[in-house]
């Protein structure tokens, strides 16, 4: 897994939660790892089975079911300059969306151990030092992350 230009986008403004989902689905589109209908099937399954994708505050980890369109693994992560919520309910606003896609539920527990390592060695922890990085130090520091480093 790395992170580069091409699966993340930094600091973008959304109007919602659907609007987030719609942008990290539209990066796993034009990376090559999902078709048009996954990010509408993880909508419908946030929409019948609720915020299960938020892992930690702040953290979501938009993604679902191979068959709903993946079309290879991967990874992209988006971070949200305003603060967005999933309902009144939820007091944690949504920063960063890790969106990932796996083609069998091998891959899919992989991606999940993954993900969990980089909010394990830091991300979580140094958020607002994360967000407030340059888009080429988000890089480096996503990357190190990815490499077991804090």
């Amino acid at each position: 897994m790395e992170f580069t230009d091409k699966n993340t986008e930094f600091d973008i403004v959304v109007k919602d939660w659907e609007q987030a989902i719609l942008e990290t689905g539209k990066l796993l589109e034009e990376s090559g790892y999902a078709n048009e209908n996954y990010k509408y099937n993880i909508i419908n399954d946030v929409k019948n089975y609720g915020s299960y994708i938020m892992i930690s505050p702040n953290v979501v980890i938009p993604h679902t079911r191979p068959e709903n369109g993946a079309l290879k693994i991967g990874c992209t992560i988006i971070t949200i300059k305003n603060d967005i919520y999933f309902d009144d309910n939820n007091k944690d606003a949504i920063k960063v969306l890790i969106g990932f896609t796996a083609i069998d539920n091998k891959n899919h527990l992989e991606m999940l151990k993954n993900i969990i390592n980089i909010i394990e060695k830091g991300l979580v922890d140094k958020l607002n030092y994360f967000l407030n990085l340059s888009k080429k130090d988000k890089l480096i520091y996503l990357n190190s992350l990815v490499k077991g480093g804090k």
